[in-house]
């Protein structure tokens, strides 16, 4: 068992030598690069512009479902007031982009960031 105990502290200890040297070798080499080292973008680059956003959409027609609401605030701990913004907010995204197909949690984890 002492044999044992002896080996295992011996493999311990010469990982610990090998990895020590390896940063030891790493740093006095100053050769360490990594991903590409292009140069930066200049400041004159000229940017395309965003369409501004044309469709307009009436908040005062959504409706999401009071015991929803209160079942899902009371499951999240999320407040019923920012959750009902959360869904308006996917129903306004939905309803401007079909496409888009974003759900509410998606806006509230968005909104936690």
């Amino acid at each position: 068992m002492l044999r044992l105990r002896r080996l295992a502290t011996l493999i311990v200890f010469a990982f610990c030598i090998i990895t020590g040297f390896s940063f030891w070798a790493v740093r006095v080499s100053g050769t360490v690069t990594v991903g590409d080292q292009s140069a930066p973008p200049q400041s004159g680059a000229k940017l395309s512009t965003l369409s501004t956003i044309t469709t307009a959409v009436d908040i005062s027609d959504s409706t999401i479902d009071a015991q929803w609401l209160t079942r899902t605030a009371a499951q999240t701990g999320i407040p019923a007031r920012a959750l009902r913004a959360y869904a308006v907010a996917a129903d306004v995204a939905n309803a401007s982009a079909p496409a888009c197909h974003i759900g509410w949690n998606t806006v509230a984890a968005i909104g936690f960031v």
